[in-house]
């Protein structure tokens, strides 16, 4: 497996890679359920209302959302470069990967891949600026 979930002691889920990648090397999917922006808009809506956490990806130039929020994967629990806690602290800790929606034949509608900002060793923990 290229990476691996740490849950601290506060409930502070984090993800790190096992193995080193190079830049622009895809890591992971970012996999959960395909939806109109519509219906991503009224689930969030729902979520909030709940008090439940929300994993959602935008897909760039479609009209997709990836809803991960019931049935994600490892990826929804990459950190979000503008609440890292750390970034006041340490300016120079910023993203280590970026997202990427592909699609084409043979795809059942858009996917958005994961990749390597930079060159990443092990250990590394994933850091990703959602907007």
């Amino acid at each position: 497996m290229p990476s691996k979930l740490l849950q601290e002691a506060h409930a502070d889920v984090r993800v790190y890679t096992s193995r080193s990648f190079k830049p622009d090397e895809v890591i992971m999917e970012y996999t959960g359920e395909v939806v109109h922006p519509s219906i991503a808009v009224r689930r969030q809506e729902s979520y909030q209302s709940q008090g439940r956490s929300c994993y959602m990806m935008w897909c760039e130039f479609q009209d997709a959302v990836i809803d991960a929020t019931m049935q994600g994967g490892l990826a929804r629990y990459i950190r979000n470069e503008h609440r890292h806690p750390r970034k006041q602290d340490n300016p120079q800790q910023e993203r280590t990967v970026y997202a990427r929606t592909i699609s084409g034949p043979g795809l059942q509608g858009p996917k958005v891949v994961i990749c390597a900002a930079g060159p990443l060793e092990p250990g590394t923990e994933l850091i990703l600026r959602y907007c």
